[in-house]
């Protein structure tokens, strides 16, 4: 047996990047960090309104990292006091703990390991007037038409959290298999409907015209009337006076005058 088939058989979980072991320098608290930033985008993407946030119990580290109580307060020490890339908080219950993974602080300890200045990074989410967070492939625009929608239809100013997760789940969907996402959304809360499921009754060609009709234009069109000159383009009643007297004069055409 090769290893390559062996390794298909193993249950895929979380990486340990070279970069994270290096900042570290000990391996088990590598493991750790690998592990938190691998919960938090797994946060990120299910529960995005709780910005990062997660929670972990005693039993989880004991389980999951196999430390004892020496270990996980290495692991504390070394990511949350020296390095500061990581935040944690009481939740509340005896030996449970909520945990989140700075971003901004782990970037910047990597630019420094690799002796470079930090720079931004361009974030896949933006925030909708309700501070709930959404990935940029949902435009806000057609977003807060269908929450406005609701508003109209429930009463309620702001919309659940739980109702804007299923919207989301339901919107990325259609993303992979539409182009026409956005046209689809402002289709969908024109006509009040509660939801982002395509009905077979659904016809994409009337979801496009319901679009401002400069939209359905063709971009080469668009660039042909841009191009022509300013003002009144129309041929003068002398111009069509003197193409006429040139084509009879071409064709040798005898008038009646």
């Amino acid at each position: 047996m090769f290893i390559a088939d062996l390794a298909k058989t193993l249950s895929p979980d979380f990486i340990v990047h070279n970069d994270i072991l290096k900042l570290c320098k000990c391996p088990k608290v590598a493991v750790v960090l690998a592990k938190f930033i691998w919960w938090a985008q797994v946060c990120e993407r299910k529960n995005p309104e709780k910005n990062g946030w997660f929670y972990q119990t005693h039993k989880d580290f004991i389980e999951q990292f196999a430390l004892k109580r020496r270990g996980y307060e290495k692991a504390r020490k070394v990511l949350v006091e020296q390095l500061g890339v990581l935040e944690y908080r009481r939740a509340g219950f005896f030996g449970r703990m909520n945990w989140r993974v700075n971003a901004e602080k782990l970037q910047a300890q990597l630019y420094r390991l690799r002796g470079r200045g930090t720079t931004p990074v361009e974030s896949n989410f933006h925030q909708d007037r309700d501070g709930y967070w959404l990935p940029k492939s949902i435009p806000l625009e057609q977003w807060h038409l269908f929450l406005d929608s609701r508003t109209k239809k429930t009463g309620k100013l702001q919309q659940s959290v739980q109702m804007k997760r299923k919207w989301v789940n339901q919107l990325e969907k259609l993303v992979k298999d539409y182009t026409e996402v956005p046209a689809f959304m402002a289709y969908v809360a024109k006509r009040g409907w509660a939801n982002f499921i395509v009905h077979p009754s659904v016809k994409w060609d009337d979801v496009i015209q319901s679009q401002p009709a400069v939209s359905n234009v063709p971009a080469v069109v668009l660039k042909q009337e841009e191009s022509k000159p300013p003002g009144n383009s129309s041929i003068s009643p002398d111009d069509v006076d003197k193409i006429r007297k040139n084509l009879r004069s071409k064709f040798n055409i005898k008038t009646l005058d």
